[in-house]
């Protein structure tokens, strides 16, 4: 009867059937909110990051971080150290190459970078003295377990991980992109000849004078070494995150950490000097062709991120 319906329910039966509805609606709402919460619990993204801090010899204390997949190969890490005015992020296309390989990855912000603190005036005054997050990054790495650590530097980072891999052994075998042999207080060629662990080295043709300082590396090294050089212009995590370059150094990379005693045995990738740029001897012979060349430098340079290494890295 409508007299019972209104006292039993407290409203119209327009209103309740609206009440219903929108409770109706809302118990739906909430019963796919659950289902899809329940489902990102099960399934989740398959990676474990961990963020934290080191503190090097010196007691600076600066930000790290660790990610791996749920199946991380045992023991296997990779360490990655950026270029000068870089910082950690730089590496994320990189480590997610490299953990679709279920490597461990491990990275970190120098002195001065990023959102590590800074205790000199510039950022310059800090290199000297970078040695050290590699130092605590490999000891943190072996600490936790790591028996084989391979190691990627970009730029000053791979100034500083040869200047490193000379005194470790720890490191199985690193890859250098883009680095000049000597940079602000850091030195790759004082010890090189002990650094004895396959060696990749890639750089762009065109990268001012890192050409000229990688192929002193691969030239120069103790044990076995490749060089891979691409005809371009981008320089260190720059060359490493383009969008046509990138997949390429990355997947060197990835491939020479698959297995690196047997990647350093294929052949290298050496496209010589640019014509009247660094490293092209004959150049002295037609001073005009020289003069023009190499007046198209600081411009290439200053377009390019950590120029300033390669200024210095002779």
């Amino acid at each position: 009867m409508p007299g019972l319906e209104q006292r039993s329910t407290g409203a119209p039966p327009a209103q309740r059937r609206s009440v219903l509805s929108r409770w109706g609606c809302r118990r739906s709402c909430l019963l796919i909110i659950a289902i899809v919460a329940l489902f990102m619990a099960a399934c989740g993204d398959g990676l474990e990051r961990e963020d934290f801090e080191l503190t090097a010899s010196d007691g600076f204390i600066f930000p790290a971080e660790v990610t791996r997949t749920d199946d991380a190969l045992p023991g296997v890490w990779v360490l990655l150290g950026h270029q000068f005015t870089g910082n950690r992020r730089d590496w994320d296309s990189l480590r997610d190459d490299l953990l679709e390989r279920d490597l461990t990855v491990m990275t970190w912000d120098f002195r001065c970078h990023g959102e590590a603190s800074c205790k000199t005036e510039t950022k310059g005054e800090s290199i000297e003295q970078i040695w050290r997050e590699w130092m605590a990054s490999l000891d943190y790495a072996v600490d936790q377990g790591a028996t084989t650590v391979y190691a990627v530097g970009a730029s000053m980072g791979g100034t500083s991980l040869i200047q490193v891999a000379a005194d470790r052994d720890e490191i199985t075998a690193v890859a250098i992109v883009s680095s000049p042999n000597r940079f602000k207080g850091l030195d790759a060629l004082a010890n090189y000849e002990r650094v004895t662990m396959p060696k990749l080295f890639v750089v762009g043709r065109a990268d001012n004078f890192a050409p000229v300082f990688s192929r002193r590396y691969y030239e120069e090294a103790a044990g076995a070494s490749r060089l891979v050089m691409l005809e371009t212009e981008l320089h260190g995590t720059t060359l490493v995150q383009d969008e046509g370059w990138g997949p390429i150094v990355r997947g060197h990379v990835v491939q020479f950490f698959d297995d690196p005693a047997t990647m350093v045995t294929l052949p290298s990738i050496d496209l010589g000097p640019i014509p009247g740029g660094p490293g092209d001897d004959s150049a002295e012979s037609n001073a005009t062709q020289a003069q023009t060349q190499r007046a198209r430098w600081p411009a290439r340079l200053s377009a390019v991120r950590g120029s300033a290494e390669l200024r210095e890295g002779a």
